[in-house]
């Protein structure tokens, strides 16, 4: 396909789209917009005062025991 798809005139693309576990997990964008909701310059960083909050809930996730991964805390520049 040449140049831009007709749909493009109607959605916004990732904005108006929905949002599945490959687009959020696999490909990143869930912390892509975590870190734009914390962050206390943007626009959107309806988060920034209770990232502390978010933290802690993030470590205290339990895994299965046969499930090797740990969340880490959210790192904002």
């Amino acid at each position: 396909m040449k140049g831009v798809s007709p749909p493009l005139h109607v959605i916004e693309v990732p904005d108006k789209v929905l949002l599945d576990y490959v687009h959020l997990v696999l490909d990143g964008e869930f912390l892509r917009r975590l870190n734009i909701w914390i962050n206390s310059q943007s626009d959107y960083g309806f988060l920034s005062n209770v990232k502390e909050e978010v933290d802690e809930a993030m470590v205290e996730v339990k895994f299965p025991h046969d499930f090797n991964h740990t969340l880490r805390i959210l790192v904002i520049p």
